[in-house]
């Protein structure tokens, strides 16, 4: 079997996928190699020019022509524009209503992943019991181990270290925009407002 796209995405969605799928059928990631002729085999960037995830498209359908998706030993350096507040949450919640579309069971089952809020929702369901502690103190420790040693060793990331507290923050908003993305089907591009349908983005019309 031949390879196609390397994706440079080492999430823990995608590397759980490459475990109970017996492989990767799809790509994530700014970062993807694919030949001309296997583009052109799936219609080329015109069959998938109205998806919102156009990188999950790509690796989908080369991979159901029997190619294979791997993730790439090299890592790809890239860079976020700095956002405010609301941009970032437009962003994260632009992707999550992406993922709902084109994974749905997946995506619903990202909820059993946050370690960190659940171990909170067990201290207050219990009003706080003294061993209680001990959990969200695990779970935040151990949340920063991971991002250390997937951050700082595996991906080489000098900016881990200085925004390390934040992981937890991170944790507790990305709960939010979970919940969140299942309250609409509305996205924000670029400040213009589409809607998302099987993975399809439409324009909303101006009042």
């Amino acid at each position: 079997m031949e390879s196609i796209g390397i994706s440079t995405d080492f999430c823990g969605g995608v590397l759980s996928a490459r475990e109970v799928e017996k492989g990767i059928h799809f790509a994530l990631g700014s970062t993807m190699v694919f030949r001309r002729s296997d583009l052109q085999a799936i219609g080329g960037f015109e069959e998938i020019v109205d998806y919102l995830a156009d990188d999950y498209e790509l690796g989908y359908r080369m991979s159901a022509r029997g190619l294979q998706v791997k993730l790439s030993e090299v890592v790809v350096e890239t860079f976020l524009p700095p956002y405010k507040f609301r941009q970032f949450f437009e962003h994260q919640l632009r992707w999550a209503r992406s993922l709902r579309d084109v994974r749905r069971w997946g995506y619903l089952g990202v909820i059993l992943t946050f370690g960190v809020p659940w171990a909170l929702l067990v201290l207050a369901s219990i009003r706080g019991t003294y061993w209680a502690w001990g959990l969200p103190i695990l779970a935040v420790i151990m949340r920063m181990m991971v991002a250390l040693v997937v951050g700082r060793l595996v991906l080489k990331d000098r900016h881990v270290l200085p925004w390390l507290a934040l992981v937890p923050i991170r944790d507790m908003v990305a709960v939010a925009v979970w919940i969140v993305s299942f309250a609409g089907h509305t996205v924000e591009w670029r400040g213009t407002s589409f809607t998302l349908k099987d993975g399809k983005l439409a324009k909303v019309a101006a009042d």
